[in-house]
């Protein structure tokens, strides 16, 4: 393919020599050569930067947990026959649920089952079913209400609607299998176990864990009283003007977290210099992302450009985004220490 090779301010001449041959055939019948000679004035040519979306990682896969009740506070048990848990996506592919069953091998394996794991949508719609399993077959690794108790894990394939509702239904082939339930985390979401296809329970979810799977990097805020800091090379430029050099900028009063102005202070682009005369650009999105609920997203936005080194009118490229969503994470409450033996002062 052919690569401009023309500089800003360079010149440079083409040349070449042509004939012009009539049709005699005689001896003389080729023109002496003569030069034609082209200059050619080079200008600059404006850098080009893109888009970027920080979550994206390319092909790999992260696995994201959503909801997990599995070391939750035990609260009860029932027969997997007669419930069901609701849940809001948090991610857009559902694809594995581990579940604590109990009474394992117990009462010569009365309480063992097969089953399958369904999940419906909304209107009852089925979006997923998994291979029948056998409780019975669990690994035994704990004593649940006084029972030999286990965790199964069961692979799905599920594509949801992030922050849609959905219920985990159990399909019972054969016998009485057991699932331990505990108590919520939130007991006023709206969520949790359906009783007998009609009663939620609010107060308690059944001991599930729900993984996700994403083609994209997720960034949790960070915790308590802790600025959430993301750092990432930033890349991007390219020119046809190979020798030229560039710098980065944010454009001021970009920065924006879901579509509101927020503070230009939440982003820099700086210069790392890695020694040795070398170094790179990064990007840099620091702030305190504390007031998420979790599984809440803040989306971070912000225009960038680049500058080369030419001084020309179009040195500056057009204004491209950086987008970076930031997850909530639950945060541990704080109390502080008290004594109490100390007295008001008397007026």
């Amino acid at each position: 393919m052919y690569q401009p090779i023309v500089m800003q301010v360079s010149v440079i001449t083409v040349t070449f020599d042509y004939t012009a041959t009539d049709s005699s055939g005689a001896e003389n019948a080729i023109s002496e050569s003569k030069t034609v000679t082209l200059e050619i004035t080079g200008t600059n040519d404006q850098p080009i930067v893109e888009n970027i979306a920080a979550n994206e990682n390319g092909d790999d896969i992260v696995e994201v947990v959503g909801l997990n009740a599995l070391d939750n506070t035990l609260y009860s048990g029932y027969y997997l026959s007669t419930v069901q848990q609701t849940f809001i996506a948090t991610e857009d592919s559902l694809s594995n649920i581990e579940l604590e069953v109990y009474a394992i091998g117990y009462s010569n394996g009365y309480y063992d089952g097969t089953f399958q794991v369904q999940v419906l949508d909304a209107q009852g719609n089925e979006i997923s079913l998994s291979s029948p399993i056998n409780s019975g077959d669990t690994e035994i690794t704990g004593n649940t209400h006084g029972v030999p108790s286990g965790i199964i894990s069961i692979d799905l394939d599920a594509s949801l609607d992030i922050e849609s509702t959905y219920t985990i239904n159990f399909i019972v082939l054969s016998g009485n299998p057991l699932i331990v339930s505990r108590v919520a985390e939130n007991s006023s979401d709206g969520l949790g176990i359906v009783y007998n296809n009609n009663s939620l329970q609010d107060y308690s979810d059944l001991a599930i864990k729900l993984t996700y799977e994403t083609g994209g990097l997720v960034v949790f805020e960070t915790g308590n009283e802790t600025n959430t800091t993301f750092v990432e090379t930033l890349d991007t430029v390219s020119d046809l003007d190979t020798t030229d050099t560039h710098t980065y900028q944010v454009v001021a009063d970009s920065v924006e977290i879901n579509g509101v102005s927020a503070s230009n202070d939440l982003v820099s682009i700086d210069y790392i210099d890695d020694g040795e005369g070398s170094g790179h650009w990064e990007y840099k999105v620091e702030g305190d992302f504390n007031y998420l609920s979790e599984g809440e997203i803040a989306r971070v936005t912000f225009d960038y450009t680049a500058t080369d080194d030419s001084g020309t009118s179009n040195a500056v490229s057009e204004a491209k985004t950086i987008t970076l969503n930031i997850t909530g994470t639950n945060d541990q409450p704080i109390v502080e220490d008290i004594n109490a033996n100390i007295l008001p002062v008397a007026v």
